[in-house]
């Protein structure tokens, strides 16, 4: 669609009634077609008076023999079906686009839609590259400007957002992204972009969250801990059903059907992706950091809790039984372990303390056997010592689990002193645990023997 296509563009915010209305009386004062400030005054009138304009101008154009009609109409940020009904031109002949994150208004009253999604990285980039005027092929540029993107989930709002800021400031952008990791809700909260939208970074989804409630807000919450990129939703269904705890909030997980009403209500706001063959749910990066953000430190401390709770169905247990390789468990944990590395870079992110640390150990625990198993040493070791750091019971058989497995680590990449030492401290918690027999003790001997 080519702007010079149009005689005439017309923009109407169709957010709420009284912005739509508000929209109608500028454009009939900029058409002419009303007079005076009584007119002026009368929204409904001038609703009328520009519908009826569409009809005229079609016409006009008709008669000149002009093929292509002239006018376009835009209702930016629809939602409400009903509302847009009452302003809908459906006698004229022109062209008309609606910008929505209701799917269901492609349907009605459109033609037909389709979904913008963000750039990719390369694009984002270019496009941040241009919006503060430097070098799109400078190999630093672009290396910079990818960064900068990538973080920002290449949103073509956000990057607009900070170019301006960048811009407004004449800020190297190498120092952007530091200072962005450091004060993310401050700069989100600024209108700097650089065409004259309305909202800023922060504002943008502030409406669709603040209508969620009940299953969907719940939803909500979990996925703004998860990846973003890639949800399976047996980690939501399985994972509430071999939760421990009771949690009433949580409940609608188990039951299929209501997960998806909690899906279409996100989906419906365009809050969430779905894709329709594997069923994989996704977030946008900044939708995650608008919802903790509007949470309490209880909140998030809760739903902290909640995901690493869900997350625990795809790791067995490995040190209250001897279960030997999890080759069986692979599947299910390669569907978790994105997500783990997730809810560590979140607690740390936004100093949450978990309520239960002993479990929250527990569970970095199994995921590090599991990336042991799988020769993943660099990234296992990384878990461990998450894992050890809130560890609160030093006498108990998982913490005598996560000092073996941090010596086998040890062994396998050649720190042999410090892995005996391991092996060492844990057959001293076993034995104070558990009787000669047992096989956790037959373990230690073979490991201190290696």
């Amino acid at each position: 669609m080519s702007r010079q296509r149009f005689k005439t563009i017309l923009w109407v915010s169709a957010e709420s009634n009284v912005q739509l209305l508000q929209s109608f009386r500028d454009i009939a004062g900029r058409l002419g077609l009303v007079q005076t400030q009584e007119e002026t005054e009368d929204a409904m009138s001038a609703l009328l008076k520009v519908k009826t304009w569409l009809t005229e101008a079609a016409l006009e154009d008709f008669s000149s023999r002009i093929e292509d009609h002239r006018w376009l109409l835009v209702f930016d940020n629809a939602e409400d079906a009903d509302l847009l009904s009452h302003a809908w031109p459906s006698d004229a002949q022109g062209s008309l686009l609606i910008t929505t994150r209701n799917p269901n208004l492609a349907l009605d009253p459109a033609a037909g839609g389709f979904q913008i999604q963000p750039f990719d990285e390369m694009d984002g980039a270019k496009f941040l590259l241009k919006l503060i005027n430097l070098d799109v092929d400078s190999q630093i540029h672009q290396h910079l400007a990818k960064e900068i993107a990538h973080h920002l989930g290449s949103l073509p709002l956000a990057l607009n957002q900070i170019g301006g800021f960048i811009n407004q400031r004449r800020m190297p952008m190498k120092d952007f992204l530091p200072l962005y990791k450091r004060t993310a809700e401050r700069i989100d909260s600024k209108k700097t972009g650089i065409t004259h939208y309305e909202h800023s970074i922060s504002t943008v989804w502030e409406m669709s969250l603040s209508r969620l409630s009940g299953h969907a807000r719940s939803l909500q919450q979990i996925l703004a801990f998860l990846d973003p990129d890639k949800v399976a939703q047996e980690i939501l269904i399985e994972g509430s059903q071999a939760l421990v705890l009771d949690r009433p909030n949580i409940e609608f997980l188990k039951d299929e059907l209501d997960l998806l009403d909690a899906e279409e209500a996100l989906l419906q706001a365009a809050l969430i992706n779905k894709d329709s063959d594997t069923g994989f749910l996704s977030i946008h990066r900044l939708i995650q950091a608008a919802v903790i953000r509007r949470l309490s430190s209880e909140e998030r401390a809760v739903t902290f809790d909640t995901v690493v709770r869900l997350l625990c169905w795809g790791f067995p247990d490995t040190f209250s039984k001897d279960v030997g390789h999890q080759h069986q468990s692979w599947e299910n944990s390669e569907k978790c372990i994105l997500h783990i590395d997730q809810v560590i870079k979140i607690k740390a992110y936004y100093s949450i303390v978990p309520p239960d640390p002993e479990h929250y150990a527990e569970v970095l625990l199994r995921c590090s056997w599991y990336l042991y198993e799988r020769e993943s040493y660099a990234t296992a070791r990384i878990f461990m010592q998450e894992s050890l750091e809130n560890f609160q019971n030093r006498s108990s058989l998982a913490f005598g689990s996560a000092v073996e497995l941090l010596g086998l680590i040890d062994l396998d990449t050649n720190f042999h002193t410090k892995a005996l030492h391991s092996f060492t401290q844990t057959m001293e918690i076993r034995k104070a645990i558990l009787g000669p027999d047992d096989p956790f003790i037959a373990a230690s001997l073979t490991t201190l023997g290696i």
